[in-house]
């Protein structure tokens, strides 16, 4: 990544997330993957601003034993793992 490309993701963070404006989650995603977007979400900002509206408190007794559904229904259900189906 480049130093403008990292000034613009800390640009772009400072308007979007509320003055947050550490380009590391960019640059690590950019390092993974290859590619630079300023659309990345920061994990901290999506864990302690998006998270709590996605998945309301009143919910969270419903998603406590999710992933057990093959053990509570006694069914077969197909996993991925990087786009590849697996047994588990």
């Amino acid at each position: 990544m480049r130093g403008e490309q990292i000034n613009r993701c800390k640009r772009y963070c400072r308007e979007h997330y509320g003055g947050y404006d550490d380009a590391l989650w960019h640059i690590a995603c950019y390092k993974i993957n290859g590619i630079f977007s300023l659309n990345y979400i920061p994990e901290h900002f999506f864990y302690n601003e998006l998270e709590k509206y996605l998945n309301p408190d009143k919910y969270v007794a419903c998603y406590l034993d999710k992933g057990k559904y093959d053990f509570i229904f006694k069914v077969n259900i197909l996993n991925f793992y990087r786009g590849k189906p697996i047994k588990i």
